[in-house]
This record gives C-alpha cells, structure tokens and sequence, in this order.
C-alpha cells in the first residue's frame, strides 16, 4: 500500500471532496483509498490564525490545492509559503466568479504554475488519476502525534517522508537518540509489513515513551545532521518587510519541525535554536509570527 499526500488550502466543505473526514486537531485529515493506494488531504483548520498548521501540511504534501474565494493577504500569504515551501506547482480552483487574470500574477510571481480545474468533481479525477514512485532505500517517518496506549504501548502517528520503513526495523529518534523497534505498522487500520514513502502510518512501538517522541521526532535507522546553531543562505521573500537585526526571533519549520531561533550575527545570518534542528534535506521555511499580515521570511539553507 502506497500513499499520496495533498495539502488543501481552503475550506472543510471543499477538502471533503478528496475523501472521508477524519481525525482533527490543528489540521484536518480527510482519507481515500483507491486500490492500493490512500491519499491523505491536509486542511491547516486552525489557519490563518495561527501559521504553524500551515507550514506543517505544506512541509510534508506532495502536491497543493488552492480554493480561491477572495482575494486576500491570506491567499497571499499561502502562496508564499507554497513557494518556499518548495512546491513548483498547485492546482488552483476559483469561485465567486474570480478570474485567473485575477489571480495569475500572484502564482506566477512566486514562481507556481497553476493547474486550473473547474470543481471538486474535476478536483477529484485529478488527483485519483495520480501516480507515485515506489519507495526504496531506509525509511524515514516524521511524527505528528504519539500517545499511550492500554494493552499496546507506545503508539505513533505520522507521515513516510522517503524510503521503506519495515515491521521490526531499530529506529532511532531524533532528535535525543533513543532507539525503539517498530512492532506493528498500520495504515487505515490494516496491519502492514511495511510502509513507503506518503503512508500515513500507525507505529506501535517497543522501547520508548510517548513523552520521547514529540511533535516532528524523525525515526529512522539513518542517522541525520542535528544543530542548534549555525549559518544560513536565507532566501528572502520579497513581501516580507521586516528587519533582519541582532536578536530577532524567527521560526524554522519543516516536516512538523518547528523551531523557535534567534538571530546571533547578520552578517551571515547566524541562528541560534532553542531546541535541535533535524537536517532532513528538505526546505526550511523561515517565518516570523508577529510580522502582521505577511509571515513568511523565505525559505533557508545551512552552509
């Protein structure tokens, strides 16, 4: 079983025609299985108030999905952090009668190509018409809840962000460095012998306490790069109208990771974090929670 991951950028009534309304916390599950393959839609149900749920659908989906209703800061906003989020493309679907001339110039400035569709309808043969690539090499999962269990244990939710992740792998959590063994795997409550990269998986592991697992622990068997400083080549939006200055406080997010970091030299852009980074080579998106409308500083990379 495969799976496909798909951010959704506009309202609950328009995520459910991608699938079955799920689980909700800050951001909304919405499932489908098609033959063998689950496609998992993400709504940041907590967005535009608060900006994390955002950067974490973006930081994991495979493709994007805009419902335009208005013109706003918040599309705005969107597309930007859709950009430095690295996606290159979005299906776009208008209504209230805006046009694409409308909205073209925001996507194309920002550097996304619009996949125009007309409905959910078309929406949906869209994306049940994907494909993905076979995973290979060791899994890596990021974690986006854990919690105990009566009679199981110690039990994971999360996403496969590359590689085959197998039933009685060792894995070590970063960061700390604990290690665990994977006991069972699920996927949309069927027992599997393994996972590939999309899955949205259900660990029960043996080991490990919940409480050593938080929010954007990277389990793997591969060991990652772990900071808690270091030099950054930062990609700026040109939106972003806040000052780059000694002490100012930013936020670096990817894969669920979101990690408060405050700026020690500007001259190379020199970050300090309050907790450890895991380099897991995707983007980092950089943002500033009080910089009014427009949050997103760019997207950074360590040198």
């Amino acid at each position: 079983m495969r799976g496909i991951v798909i951010a959704f950028l506009g309202t609950e009534e328009g995520a459910g025609e991608l699938g079955k309304r799920g689980s909700s916390t800050d951001i909304t599950y919405f499932n489908l299985k098609k033959g063998e393959v689950v496609f998992t839609t993400m709504l940041p149900s907590r967005y535009p108030e608060k900006i994390q749920p955002l950067a974490h659908v973006l930081g994991v989906a495979h493709h994007v999905v805009f419902e335009v209703k208005e013109l706003s800061p918040v599309l705005g906003e969107q597309v930007i952090a859709t950009a430095h989020s690295g996606h290159k493309r979005a299906w776009v679907m208008l209504q209230n009668y805006i046009t694409k001339e409308e909205v073209l110039p925001l996507f194309e400035d920002a550097g996304i190509e619009p996949l125009w569709v007309e409905d959910g309808k078309a929406l949906r043969q869209e994306v049940e018409a994907l494909g993905q690539e076979e995973g290979e090499g060791e899994g890596v999962t990021v974690a986006d809840q854990s919690f105990n269990v009566k009679g199981v244990g110690t039990v994971v939710l999360g996403f496969v962000l590359s590689g085959i992740v197998k039933k009685h792998d060792k894995v070590r959590v970063s960061p700390g460095e604990k290690e665990c063994i994977i006991r069972s795997i699920q996927m949309q409550d069927e027992d599997q012998e393994q996972a590939g990269p999309g899955s949205r998986v259900g660990f029960a592991l043996r080991g490990i306490d919940a409480e050593d697992i938080p929010r954007g622990s990277i389990l793997s068997t591969r060991s990652f790069p772990v900071t808690e400083k270091g030099c950054f080549e930062l990609d700026r939006s040109k939106y972003w109208r806040g000052a780059l200055e000694k002490d100012t406080v930013l936020h670096l997010s990817t894969a669920f990771q979101f990690v408060p970091a405050k700026v020690t030299s500007t001259e190379k852009l020199e970050l300090s974090f309050d907790k450890p980074l895991v380099d897991v080579g995707r983007p980092l998106l950089v943002l500033q929670l009080d910089s009014g409308k427009q949050r997103v500083v760019g997207s950074a990379r360590l040198v």
